[in-house]
This record gives structure tokens, sequence and C-alpha cells, in this order.
């Protein structure tokens, strides 16, 4: 490993440089009150004249690293890293001078080359791909939504309003001083993945889906990381919602190991249990992908069948997200083979969390989690059948009374 002090335009600039943000980092999350605060911290360092450290950037050299181009993979910095080259879009484009223009693009932006792979300097995720060519190529603009495209606008708004120059702006640009971290690795990503759960960035912390994301991907190539994110992971993300995949993780986890996560043991769980099993990670992302698709069937109530959905909505206006792994388990084991016995089996646990509502019977929602997790293990160890008989059967004759199916008696008396 090594530790070099330089500003940050020098580490972008340079002949032949790409970097890389691999696909098990996280897409670019900054928001407009980050880059605004940046951008205030530049403007207090030109009105200072001082130098403004932006924090560690920590990279290492890519298996495509040659004599034609140095290709520098970003291990962490990559949020910042994309910010600077947004704000130099936005220099580039509130500036008239032609030159300027040309300096900016041809030192930070694009590399003298008609290799795809090579031409534009800064390569994001597959998520954030688009918006950020769109925006250094200076062509329409399709998603407006995207946070480049927002801290781009965003950039574009602070320069028209700034009191001080342009040029100014830049120079000061050229004063913002980061620690650079080669860590001198060679095919060895293992130790990568171990860097990057340590790693505490200055921007965003890490979730459990960045963390999980970056376990699942990291694999012996960029090549087989690459293929993994764009079939399975880049589909998961679609499905839910990043902003989900933390909830759809810890449900499949509790579907795979038959107990209760907390949220904040999410991840340490998810990596303890699959480092023991003998699953591939692309075993592992195929059946999250499958459960994306349940889980985004009971947030959004959409399944193909409508009287499903019907009993779904019930289910939610019940607020039962703690019987989450219970649905999506029934659903991955009946829809294609028994949509009808599935319908049935909803609309009995539509009646049974209703009645379980109303009769409010002591031991509190972890006694019920219990019970729907012993329901997943025996169903999944092939124990009990899961059909609508055997699920009323195990709910009217549970051991615990928190976790019973209140008869008529019980739900009578207390509707009273």
């Amino acid at each position: 490993m090594k530790a070099s002090e330089t500003s940050v335009l020098n580490f972008i600039g340079g002949l032949d440089k790409v970097f890389i943000i691999p696909p098990f980092q996280r897409n670019y999350e900054w928001t407009n009150k980050q880059c605004e605060e940046l951008f205030y911290d530049i403007e207090n360092a030109f009105k200072k004249r001082k130098t403004h450290y932006l924090g560690n950037v920590v990279y290492y050299f890519g298996e495509n690293n040659g004599a034609e181009f140095q290709e520098l993979i970003l291990v962490d910095g990559q949020q910042r890293i994309s910010t600077i080259v947004l704000l130099l879009c936005a220099l580039r484009d509130c500036e008239k001078d032609v030159n300027f223009q040309h300096k900016i693009t041809t030192k930070y932006l694009k590399n003298d080359t008609n290799i795809d792979r090579f031409r534009i300097r800064l390569k994001q995720t597959s998520y954030d791909y688009q918006s950020f060519l769109s925006v250094v190529e200076k062509t329409p603009i399709k998603d407006e939504n995207n946070n480049i495209t927002k801290n781009y606008n965003c950039f574009l708004k602070l320069l028209k309003e700034t009191e001080i120059s342009l040029t100014d702006i830049y120079n000061t640009i050229q004063k913002l001083e980061i620690v650079g971290v080669n860590l001198q690795i060679e095919n060895d990503l293992e130790t990568v993945q171990t860097i990057f759960e340590k790693i505490n960035s200055t921007g965003k912390p890490l979730s459990a889906a960045d963390l999980i994301r970056n376990y699942l991907l990291i694999s012996k190539s960029s090549d087989e990381q690459q293929s993994l994110y764009n079939n399975y992971w880049v589909n998961i993300e679609t499905t839910v919602g990043n902003e989900f995949i933390s909830r759809l993780a810890k449900n499949y986890l509790i579907i795979k190991t038959y107990i209760d996560v907390a949220n904040e043991e999410i991840y340490s769980t998810f990596k303890e249990y699959f480092s023991n099993a003998n699953v591939s990670h692309e075993k592992i992302l195929q059946e999250l992908e499958t459960y994306s698709k349940y889980f985004n069937w009971m947030r959004k109530c959409n399944s193909p069948n409508k009287e499903l959905n019907k009993h779904i909505q019930e289910l939610n206006a019940l607020k039962t997200e703690d019987v989450y792994p219970l649905y999506l388990y029934l659903m991955n084991k009946l829809f294609d083979k028994n949509e009808k016995e599935l319908v049935k089996i909803f609309k009995l646990l539509s009646d049974f969390l209703l009645r379980y509502r109303i009769v409010a019977p002591s031991g509190g929602g972890g006694a019920l989690r219990a019970v729907i997790q012993k329901l997943i293990e025996k169903m999944d160890n092939e124990e009990i059948e899961a059909s609508y008989d055997t699920i009323y059967f195990e709910l009217s004759n549970s051991n615990t009374k928190s976790g019973r199916y209140p008869n008529d008696e019980d739900f009578c008396f207390n509707s009273v």
C-alpha cells in the first residue's frame, strides 16, 4: 500500500487515465446539499487563499492496465471524484471561452481515443452510466431524477449565482487536496472486499445493501463482476428500488435461516450464513432476483392475479411486514404450481391476522414472528405441505397462545 498527497485535479488529470467505478460499489448517491457544501468550501478556500482537504481516494490498478492506458479501480472516494467531475462539466458548460472548454474536456473528461472503454475518463456503474455520459457528452438528458443530473444542474445554478469568476473557481479546484492510496494489489479481490468493508467514508455511510452488493459481486475477475451485476443485480435494484434491498435481504435471510434478524445485523448475518453455506454467489443472486419480484408484488399489490392482490392489499393494510418472509416463501413455492391454493392461503392469512389484531394475544410481535419462522422451517424441510389445510391446522394448534389462530369464540368475545 502506498499513499501520496496530491491535488484532486492532478489525480484526475494527466495523460491516458481511466477511472473505473466497479459494479460492487454503490451508485452515485450524493445529494444537492452535499454538492452545495462542497461548492461553499471552494468559495471559502478562494476567499481565505487556503487549500481544502477532500479526503482519501483508495484505488488499485486494473487487469487491463497497460502501456496505452492507466486503468484505476476506485475502492473509496468515487462519490467525491464523480462530484468533482460533474462540477468540471458544469464549469465547462457555463464558460464561453472555447479554449477553456477544450482544456477541461481534454484534461479531465475525455481521452483522445476511439476505444469506448477508454474514451470517457470516469466510467460509472450501469445505473448511472447513461446520465453521466449525457452530461459529459453534452447530449440530451433523459433522466432528470438521477442524482447525476440533479447535481449537475445544481452546480450550473451555483456557478451562475456566485460572485467569484469561473476562472477563480477553476483555479481553486486545483487547490483541493486528496491523499491517493494505491493498494498495490493484483488479482486479490478478497483483500479489496475486506478493505471496502472497513472503510468509513466521509460521505454517506455504507448500508447493508451496499455491503451485500459488495460481498456478492466480488469475484475472480472484473468481467465476472460485471456479468453478475448486469445479469442479476441491476434487475434486483430496478425491481425493488435501492432503498428496499436491505429489507428484501432481511426477508431472504429469514427464509433461509428460520430466525429473526435485527436490522443492524443484516449484513453480518448474511455474510456469516452464506460464507458457511455451499452455494455460489450467482445462485444467491438468482434467488434474490426471484424474491425481488414477489417482494415488489407485496409492496405494490400488482401480481398477475387480481384475487391475490385483493388479499395482499388487506394484509398490507393490517401492517403485517413481519410476516413478509412467509408471503414470499409461499409465492415462490406455489405461484407457478398452484395459484388457486396460494390465493386460499392468503385469504386464510388475511383472516388470521385480522383476528390476531383484534384479539391481541399476549407475547407481542416476537411470538408471532417465531410461529411464522417455524412454519417456513417445517415447509422447507418437508415436514408439512405448503397447503391451506396444513397451515390452518398449524396455526390452530400452535403451542403458544400468542401464535394461535383465534377461533370464533375468542374473536367474538374480544369484538364485543
